[in-house]
């Protein structure tokens, strides 16, 4: 919970983005407003959303709750990576879903990511030839953030990026990949920030009527 008595919906957002890495950046809205909520104020809500969104197991998140309570450093280092991940990560699709060239510095942060989420990378047979072989995440207390890094690289190298799109709710900015057979999502839930719009733009009819 936050000073202001925000409790954070860390384990319940709405996965509305597609994918794991743009679900990671909707973990913040507001960005850039006055009024921005964060959801990972702590390392368990990191914890609780990485299971929610499917990047690791419970049976995962158990074994890193009990790192993070034999070494808090530790683990308050890993959410502060975590966030600077999420910060190179939505400068990089903000740009790109507003059809800019992302920031050279993004790209190398998520370079960087993607380095340490490799390390102790192997081949191995599967059932239909082979496959790559991660190291555990739960062997530190920063290893979530590998699954959300390799989810980054996915959008930018498999994902159409024209179909990337950043919801222009009120206070919101939430990323998402637009699915629509057409093309014409405009809002990461219409049933939220869809219905405010429409709310608002009958109220402002009604006041300058």
């Amino acid at each position: 919970m936050s000073d202001g008595g925000f409790v954070s919906r860390a384990g319940r957002l709405p996965l509305v983005g597609g994918a794991l890495a743009l679900d990671f950046c909707n973990t913040t809205s507001g960005l850039g407003s006055g009024h921005c909520q964060e959801h990972l104020l702590e390392f368990e809500h990191l914890l609780l959303w990485t299971v929610h969104a499917g990047g690791i197991t419970a049976a995962d998140s158990e074994v890193l709750r009990a790192l993070a309570e034999e070494d808090p450093a530790a683990a308050r280092a890993a959410l502060d990576r975590a966030l600077e991940l999420r910060r190179t990560l939505y400068s990089l699709f903000h740009a790109l879903a507003h059809g800019e060239d992302p920031p050279t510095s993004a790209l190398a942060g998520l370079n960087a990511a993607l380095a340490a989420s490799h390390r102790g990378q192997s081949l191995t047979r599967a059932a239909e030839g082979f496959a790559w072989r991660y190291p555990a995440v739960d062997g530190a207390p920063d290893g979530p953030l590998g699954p959300v890094a390799r989810s980054a690289a996915h959008v930018l190298l498999s994902e159409p990026l024209d179909r990337l799109k950043q919801c222009p709710g009120h206070e919101c900015g939430w990323l998402f990949l637009d699915r629509s057979k057409n093309g014409i999502r405009v809002w990461c839930e219409m049933e939220v920030c869809g219905s405010r719009a429409k709310a608002r733009a009958r109220a402002e009819r009604r006041r300058s009527s």
